[in-house]
């Protein structure tokens, strides 16, 4: 009986043990089959927009005005061997390679109208379907109505399905109007500036050296020989100085044009960042993310071909950083030549200036002794200023001469 008693009582905790472990299985069986919520809010990470036909316009704009500027400063440069061919054609690369951009972001655009065009067709279909819906819930209603006035016993069953049916109307009616206002801006934004690929042509036209290589091969400016005498080195330093203050602002103007490409190529290598990850991602497991397999399918199809683009936009603009900072760094070479050539041309004006002090200097020291010899061997008073006067004018007499002759001979050819 002692044995048994114990027995007895833990029975009753056995059955409410395995009751407990029945009800908690199901439960179990449904979370596990349940998806598990960070599979099941997993985001698609969108691809990041392409860059809008202003910025795309901006920035081949910005490319052709450094163009412009460094054509005008290799045409009138004052130097010589400082601007040949090859920094012509390195020049009419990098703006080619702006284009070359340009376009790549058009298709880029084009396609992603493409797509929009897409969706806009989809929103016209849904808008038809809410069109018909608003009209079968007018009938709904109206039918409802003349149902309340001739069937008095079901009353408020009626009225219930008449609130109902008002109801399901005003959304349906408000959806439709969202949609309708969605269009009117769509439509609204479309317009003939959006043709960009015409723009870009336009602007091409403004370059004819990318048609005809040979176009610009006479755009450097001719070196000139040493300049001849005073006048001709002060004219040469002169245009030294104008030279250098140019090449100043082209380099200030390269600088941003390479800051600006870097960005707008680190931007686009951000772009192509999350479409690769995704990409590796649905390579790897097409459904990870819950989609159906045609959905996965045609959003990797999609993304391949986005990357494609993206890549197609990359490659140029890498190419026109590089040329951009070759040429930055020619630039301040070319700004040690100007230096130079100005320090050598500041050297023979000294040394020209020199000369003319000297010959200067003998004329005066010749007076200085004509005047201490007179008034030491010359006693008469009438002699003595006839001799001082005469000295006068021949000092005045040689000083104009050598300047005259000096600066005359070599007066450079009108």
């Amino acid at each position: 009986m002692s044995r048994r008693r114990p027995l007895g009582r833990l029975l009753p905790v056995l059955v409410l043990l395995a009751g407990v472990l029945a009800a908690g299985a199901p439960q179990r069986a449904s979370a596990d089959e349940a998806p598990s919520p960070k599979r099941a809010e997993q985001p698609n990470p969108s691809a990041p927009p392409a860059r809008s036909p202003d910025q795309v316009l901006a920035s081949l704009n910005r490319a052709m005005t450094w163009y412009r500027q460094a054509r005008i400063v290799m045409r009138s440069v004052e130097g010589s061997g400082v601007f040949g061919h090859a920094d012509e054609q390195a020049a009419l690369r990098l703006v080619g390679r702006a284009f070359d951009v340009a376009r790549a972001e058009a298709a880029l655009l084009r396609r992603e109208s493409a797509a929009a065009s897409d969706a806009s067709d989809r929103r016209a279909e849904g808008q038809k379907k809410l069109e018909e819906s608003v009209r079968r819930g007018e009938r709904d209603v109206e039918r409802l109505r003349a149902r309340l006035g001739a069937e008095p016993a079901k009353r408020a069953a009626l009225e219930r399905e008449v609130a109902a049916a008002q109801n399901k109307l005003a959304l349906d009616r408000a959806r439709l109007d969202f949609l309708a206002q969605l269009r009117a801006l769509e439509s609204s934004r479309s317009g003939p500036d959006d043709d960009l690929e015409h723009q870009i042509d336009a602007l091409q036209e403004a370059v004819p050296e990318l048609r005809s290589p040979n176009a610009g091969q006479a755009v450097g400016a001719s070196a000139s020989g040493p300049a001849s005498g005073t006048w001709g080195m002060v004219q040469r330093l002169l245009a030294l100085q104008r030279s250098r203050s140019r090449l100043q602002e082209l380099e200030d103007s390269t600088n941003e044009l390479v800051r600006r490409v870097e960005e707008e190529a680190k931007a686009a290598r951000a772009s192509s960042r999350p479409i690769f990850t995704r990409l590796a991602a649905l390579a790897k497991d097409p459904t990870e993310s819950g989609m159906s397999l045609p959905e996965s399918q045609r959003e990797f199809r999609n993304l391949l071909e986005r990357r494609k683009l993206l890549v197609a936009v990359t490659l140029p603009l890498r190419d026109e950083a590089a040329l951009a900072r070759r040429y930055a760094s020619d630039l301040k070479g070319w700004n040690e030549v100007i230096d130079r050539e100005s320090w050598q041309a500041l050297q023979g004006l000294a040394l020209d200036l020199v000369g003319v002090l000297g010959a200067l200097a003998v004329i005066f020291v010749g007076g200085l002794l004509w005047r201490i010899a007179v008034a030491r061997y010359i006693t008469d008073p009438a002699r003595r200023r006839l001799l001082l006067t005469a000295r006068r004018v021949v000092i005045t007499a040689a000083g104009a001469l050598v300047l005259i002759f000096h600066f005359t001979s070599r007066w450079p050819p009108s």
